[in-house]
């Protein structure tokens, strides 16, 4: 699973890559494969990423005629509502096996509780704590299944009476 969150954050940060791409083409600003694969390479930087791949298309939009700025701040804070709401847990959730809802309930609680560390380390333990609990329940069950199969036998004898003689 450990994997997985590492293909989720290239995924992550190849999306948010095209979409700067396109941004940046749809808005006129010089550069835009360059201002795609900065945000996308920035993507990667947990918490401060964002903001840093934010800056050089703002900063070339502030050259534009005015609209263009507003616009491309506009856009960006798209990407991250769409990021943050929508893409991260998703995709996290598919590459670690958990599902959305506990990719973002477990970044709320750890974010709430431990700050900008917990946030960052939210979505592997999340997945670790998945991980324990499905084992403790699948012994369980099997534990369960051995106990019902025992008192089923075939021969309807209690499992462990001694034969009649």
């Amino acid at each position: 699973r450990a994997f997985g969150f590492h293909r989720a954050a290239d995924t992550l940060g190849a999306v948010i890559g095209l979409m700067g791409t396109v941004g940046a083409i749809v808005f006129g600003l010089p550069y835009p494969l360059i201002i795609g694969v900065i945000a996308g390479v920035t993507e990667l930087i947990p918490i401060v990423g964002p903001v840093l791949g934010a800056i050089l298309p703002v900063a070339l939009a502030l050259l534009q005629p005015f609209p263009t700025v507003v616009w491309v701040i506009l856009y960006v804070i798209l990407i991250q509502q769409l990021e943050n709401n929508l893409l991260s847990p998703t995709i996290y959730g598919r590459a670690v096996n958990i599902s959305a809802f506990f990719v973002i309930l477990g970044v709320t609680l750890f974010g709430a509780l431990l700050g900008v560390l917990g946030a960052l380390v939210a979505v592997p333990v999340t997945a670790s704590l998945q991980i324990v609990a499905q084992e403790v329940t699948r012994a369980r069950r099997e534990g369960i299944a051995e106990a019902r199969a025992a008192l089923e036998s075939p021969s309807g004898d209690p499992p462990d009476a001694a034969p009649a003689t």
